[in-house]
């Protein structure tokens, strides 16, 4: 038996590792990295822009402040897929070290994402005039961007590789360098201007944007999917359990399933409309309350109902970044990891949070998440107010609560038997 459980941790922990390193996965989230602090700016300004505060709107709107607080979010959250075309060139190069090329590589993605954005002919004081489609420059463009990316940091990495081997060694340097950047970029310009005159001179324009949009369709049906949210939490959280760092490995798939949600939903906060989206990006950060198993009620438990002095001292040490969310404290130091008794809770939790806070979402007893995503390291509560108001940290409260109770009764096991070692 314990070599039938050796066997299937070995291909689990060899599959996250194929997985973790896939290039195209870690792009995605080296350039959704990049791209956050846009996110975050953006949804400061749009919640400084609807606090709902009467006093304090009719302030702002009186001073003229309010039209300015609204800019930084047309400049952001409405521009996504722009800066994340840059980022995914850059950043597909990047990953692997190249940082010589990441810039141009970027630069040359964010041209090749223009050229594929659909065109719409517009009617302009009685002159027909050809407009880019601006939807494509949010969240509807993303997975357009993302490919554009990849696309493009390839065309570059191979161009260099085939360029390498034909350079004499003698070569001046300025101008090997040139002929690497230069030559990758306008091949990969001018692949997607053939696409794109191909896809124009064939009047195909109708069928390739029926094409994007189903699969655009079947990305959306699967980013509002409660089940496939809930496969995700329950991988990572059962690869944490092998001490795998499952947040790596899911984190790519939550974000190319969820972030454009999580987008529209503060794109409508920025316009003063409410949020529409339950399952989003912003949902992950506010319901990983202490980390991953929600682990913030164990961490209550540890520090003030611990009998023994070894879980009382752990509790002393995770409690803080706990609350911050961040509990491999607990996981090593526990250790959770490997403990067939506390695997219940650990797996279990989660998925009751994830279903408990849909429903008091779907129910209008909690509101849903207004931002695109978390902010990382957002103390407990505060995380629960900037998503999604006072009803949020009021939720977030009751979920400790109930990871407390459910905690209870396995660390209370764990802590009996460290109190009768301890004595």
């Amino acid at each position: 038996m314990a070599e039938f459980g050796g066997n299937i941790h070995k291909t689990l922990r060899s599959l996250a590792m194929k997985v973790g390193s896939n290039r195209a996965l870690r792009t995605i989230s080296a350039a959704y990295e990049m791209v956050m602090p846009m996110i975050f700016l953006g949804g400061i300004f749009a919640l400084l822009d609807n606090l709902d505060i009467e006093a304090y709107q009719i302030f702002i709107a009186a001073t003229g402040i309010k039209p300015f607080l609204s800019l930084p979010s047309k400049f952001t959250v409405d521009l996504l897929s722009l800066y994340l075309a840059f980022t995914a060139g850059y950043s597909y190069i990047n990953v692997e070290g190249n940082r010589a090329d990441g810039i141009t590589s970027g630069l040359v993605s964010l041209v090749c994402f223009f050229i594929v954005i659909p065109i719409n002919c517009l009617a302009v004081h009685g002159n027909m005039t050809a407009g880019r489609q601006t939807g494509y420059l949010g969240s509807k463009g993303l997975l357009t961007a993302l490919a554009v990316g990849i696309l493009v940091g390839m065309c570059y990495e191979s161009g260099k590789k085939a360029l390498a081997a034909k350079v004499p060694d003698d070569f001046p340097a300025s101008i090997e360098n040139a002929i690497n950047t230069l030559i990758p970029g306008t091949f990969a310009i001018g692949f997607f201007l053939t696409v794109h005159g191909l896809i124009q001179a064939n009047g195909a324009g109708v069928i390739v944007q029926r094409i994007y949009d189903t699969i655009l369709r079947l990305f959306q049906d699967m980013g509002s999917s409660l089940v496939v949210y809930c496969l995700l939490i329950f991988v990572s959280d059962v690869l944490w359990f092998l001490g795998i760092h499952g947040a790596q490995v899911t984190m790519p798939v939550f974000l190319l399933l969820f972030m454009a949600a999580g987008a529209d939903n503060q794109s409508a906060l920025s316009a003063g409309q409410p949020p529409q989206n339950i399952i989003t990006m912003g949902l992950v950060a506010y319901l990983t309350l202490g980390g991953a198993g929600v682990t913030i009620g164990l961490a209550m438990l540890m520090r003030f109902f611990s009998k023994s002095e070894r879980y009382r001292t752990l509790g002393k040490m995770a409690i803080l970044p706990s609350l911050c969310n961040i509990n491999e404290p607990i996981l090593f130091g526990m250790p959770i990891i490997s403990n067939p008794l506390m695997a219940v809770p650990f797996f279990a939790l989660p998925q009751a949070a994830i279903l408990l806070t849909y429903g008091a979402m779907r129910l209008g007893l909690v509101a849903p998440p207004r931002l695109a995503a978390g902010v990382p390291g957002m103390p407990f509560l505060l995380d629960g107010f900037l998503m999604c108001g006072i009803s949020g940290a009021v939720w977030q409260a009751v979920l400790a609560a109930i990871t407390f109770a459910g905690y209870y009764p396995f660390f209370r096991i764990q802590d009996e038997t460290a109190y009768r070692e301890e004595q």
